[in-house]
């Protein structure tokens, strides 16, 4: 009989985590991740989209209510690209990343019309390089404390495997989703978007086949569960590092999903060498000064804010199987957002209210007057979004004595037949996001 040393093992691991490690790889990712950053905030300037998301709206769907856009959102903007860009070169890396943790998730808050995917990335690795000594070299903290002959704090292997566990998380979680028969049973929606360039030279007789959009489907599925294996993998690496330019170069040209593809592109590099990036650097290896005291207590505290910080990433993209009807999660979107569903649905709408007052007079409300075109798309698929603009027409268009409010909301989910996404004869003013979803949403039929 073999008793294995549990205790031992354990030991090794803690050990093997707390290592130090060179920090060329988080470096270059900090900088990275800064100067993507900076350009993203520009773009949203030379695009008027701070103006159309964040200023002209006159109505907003905030997550909090007291989170509402800034009066002087455009000045937030062109703060956090300047913040972006210390950070890149490592100014006070904590303070920038931290600002821009909070700058940039305030404007993500103030509205879920907004809502992306790599949104709520960028806001969740601005809080890791918070966390962790990311500017301990190529940085301007680094120059300074190795004049001032300062102790800072060094890389540690753990510091790179939260990183590469965050990076993780969305790619396993993004194949989870895509793991349901319509995605690879049917193709869809790839095949809806891929017959959109069926007008291409060469390719576009394979695009429009529905078969080349089941097998597509079929390679992202893979592609998502086990790229994070393979660029663990030493033997694996460089080959899986390869398919992922190949595929995130192509997503870029093909679909508009903004800065996502070259963020993951970026955050791939955290899975080579940390060491990888040093034959571009000049800077010697220099004796590591001892940590003061207060840094080691500060890297222990840190060490359990990201276990915990951790455990929430791994719970949230699951919290929907608490809801009701876990398995309609794209009909009726109870926890769909922030769980790293990535390109799995496409959904269109028409949604009308209609309005009783007391006295028996009725109205009927389009939505679209009272909102910008973007928010005018998002709500007429998104229950939530449905009742709190229901909750707030009284206000929005002046109408008192209101008795009831009920909905119009005709859907279409991946290419489905519309139907009714809220009870027609459920009034949204007696209903709160609190009450079960199966009271005021519908089912989704069945094929």
């Amino acid at each position: 009989m073999v008793i294995k040393d549990r205790s031992s093992r354990l030991h090794k691991g803690l050990n093997w985590l707390g290592q130090d490690i060179p920090g060329y790889s988080i470096g270059l990712f900090r900088f990275g991740f800064g100067v993507l950053m900076a350009w993203a905030m520009i773009r949203l300037q030379l695009n008027g989209w701070v103006a159309d998301f964040w200023q002209r709206p006159s109505f907003y769907f905030p997550y909090i209510s007291w989170v509402q856009p800034l009066d002087w959102v455009h000045i937030q903007v062109w703060i956090l690209a300047a913040v972006a860009l210390l950070l890149a070169i490592g100014w006070h890396c904590r303070v920038m990343a931290l600002l821009l943790a909070l700058g940039f998730t305030w404007l993500e808050l103030s509205c879920k019309s907004t809502y992306l995917n790599h949104y709520y990335l960028v806001s969740i690795l601005a809080c890791w390089l918070a966390l962790i000594p990311a500017g301990s070299t190529w940085s301007l903290d680094a120059l300074r404390h190795q004049r001032n002959q300062r102790p800072l704090q060094s890389v540690q292997r753990w510091h790179l495997v939260c990183l590469q566990l965050q990076i993780s998380f969305v790619w396993i979680c993004a194949g989870i989703a895509k793991i349901q028969s319509d995605w690879l049973l049917h193709g869809i929606p790839l095949w809806f978007w891929f017959r959109r360039f069926d007008d291409l030279v060469f390719v576009g007789p394979l695009l429009r086949s529905h078969m080349f959009a089941i097998m597509a489907s079929w390679a992202g599925m893979l592609y998502d569960l086990s790229i994070p294996w393979l660029l663990t993998w030493k033997r694996t690496r460089f080959i899986a590092f390869l398919v992922l330019i190949v595929f995130h170069l192509i997503t870029a040209l093909a679909f508009p999903i903004g800065i996502f593809p070259w963020l993951m592109m970026l955050s791939a590099t955290l899975y080579l060498k940390p060491n990888w990036p040093r034959k571009f650097s000049r800077q010697q290896t220099h004796p590591k000064p001892p940590e003061s005291q207060n840094q080691q207590r500060f890297s222990q505290w840190a060490a359990l804010a990201a276990v915990v910080f951790l455990s929430i990433q791994l719970v949230s993209p699951f919290r929907h199987y608490f809801n009701e009807r876990p398995h309609q999660l794209l009909w009726h979107e109870r926890g769909f957002r922030w769980g790293w569903r990535v390109m799995v649905m496409e959904k269109t709408g028409w949604l009308r209210y209609t309005i009783i007052l007391e006295d028996g007079t009725q109205y009927v409300i389009n939505p679209a007057s009272k909102l910008a075109p973007h928010q005018a798309k998002q709500i007429t698929t998104q229950p939530d979004m449905i009742l709190y603009f229901a909750h707030h027409i009284p206000e929005l268009y002046e109408i008192d004595h209101i008795k009831s409010i009920y909905a119009q909301s005709w859907v279409s989910l991946n290419g489905r037949n519309p139907s009714q996404l809220i009870k027609p004869d459920v009034d949204l003013l007696k209903i709160t996001i609190k009450n079960p979803i199966n009271q005021w949403v519908t089912e989704l039929p069945q094929d």
